[in-house]
């Protein structure tokens, strides 16, 4: 049965004000101090189960992220997140690609009117590759950008493999880039952006459950990034697993042969994150307005034939591949264009047990040359 609204609809870039609820998220004010130790000085974000907040850990007066879960998602998904974060950073100092992962440093569990929420904190992040590239001429990264976070994710990307983990939503929401505190000192010197007033509606008892007002996210921006300089580390973020971008699935997800996401299955949305990154838009766009799923599917069935051509022998399917590649970036890939379509190709295949690992692909001379 659908809930009663208990609040005015809020129509700012803010997570839903009804989700503030018994099981729901944590009600947040800024000078918050959650944990004896970590005071609350911005909103970097919100997402589906959780929001995150930018602290100073008053312990070593360093600056966090902290991700405070919704009480009902700190029961049901937190759990495995927890663990699998605890696993990557018991492996991150001695497996390659660990640093392009991101690290969790401390957990711990707040009460709340709400219910209980778990708290995951992180080295503060700054905008997602997402949010970035819309700041960008075009919306697309200058070329050796591009290139080294491509290497930089399929590294991140060969570390969780290593380790048996199945990332499962890798696009460039996911890809975070790490800040400085100078950077954080930087974006907190600028104004701040208006509140959101949280109104109950009338007739509707009030209590603990909502924050007096919403804030609007204020991400860490990156300058130099969209300035063009180039060595940055990119993060790939660990949160949110498990939901595959409809548009990045391989064929076997679209066609329903298998409905997990496996480490070969997580290489062709890899290849196709990768188009994304260089080219500056997604290889198969999708239209989902008025169809069904099984017309959306038909669809990225009959593109995967006409982009990728798996029916074609392999040596002439990279060469079809390539002009593709060259007509998508307008010729500006240059002499990259013909092995990085080799590349893709290879993890394109449409037998999943065919394709390259991401350590295969690293092995790659246009990687090394990164």
């Amino acid at each position: 049965m659908a809930r009663q609204r208990r609040f005015e609809r809020i129509y700012d870039d803010v997570e839903p004000v009804e989700e503030y609820r018994l099981g729901g998220y944590h009600p947040v004010l800024l000078r918050d101090i959650l944990h004896s130790r970590y005071k609350v000085i911005r909103k970097l974000a919100y997402g589906q189960f959780s929001t995150v907040w930018l602290a100073r850990d008053l312990e070593n007066s360093s600056y966090v992220a902290v991700k405070i879960l919704k009480a009902e998602a700190s029961i049901l998904e937190g759990p495995t997140e927890l663990s699998i974060l605890e696993a990557i950073r018991a492996n991150a100092l001695h497996c390659p690609g660990g640093q392009h992962v991101v690290q969790i440093l401390d957990s711990f569990n707040h009460e709340g009117p709400n219910g209980a929420h778990l708290c995951l904190v992180f080295p503060v992040i700054g905008g997602d590759a997402q949010a970035h590239a819309r700041l960008l001429p075009e919306r697309r990264y200058p070329l050796p950008v591009s290139k080294s976070l491509s290497k930089q994710v399929t590294q991140g990307l060969q570390f969780l493999h290593g380790c048996g983990i199945v990332h499962g939503d890798l696009q460039l929401g996911n890809i975070i880039f790490a800040v400085s505190a100078a950077d954080i000192d930087d974006a907190l010197s600028q104004p701040s952006t208006t509140l959101c007033k949280v109104k109950w509606r009338n007739g509707v008892k009030r209590d603990q459950s909502a924050p007096r007002h919403l804030y609007i996210p204020e991400p860490i921006i990156d300058r130099s990034l969209i300035s063009g300089q180039p060595g940055h580390k990119v993060l790939v973020a660990i949160t949110d697993l498990g939901g595959v971008p409809r548009a990045l699935r391989a064929p076997e997800l679209i066609s329903g042969r298998s409905n997990v996401s496996d480490i070969r299955t997580e290489i062709w949305n890899l290849a196709c994150l990768i188009f994304e990154l260089i080219c500056g838009e997604p290889l198969f766009c999708l239209s989902t307005f008025g169809l069904s799923t099984k017309q959306i599917d038909e669809e990225h069935q009959q593109m995967v034939e006409d982009i990728v051509k798996p029916a074609l022998d392999q040596e002439a399917a990279i060469s079809e591949f390539a002009a593709y590649l060259d007509m998508r970036t307008h010729g500006r890939l240059g002499d990259d264009v013909l092995p990085l379509a080799r590349i893709l190709r290879h993890s394109m295949l449409v037998e999943p047990e065919h394709r390259k690992d991401a350590f295969e692909l690293l092995s790659d001379p246009w990687f090394k040359a990164i």
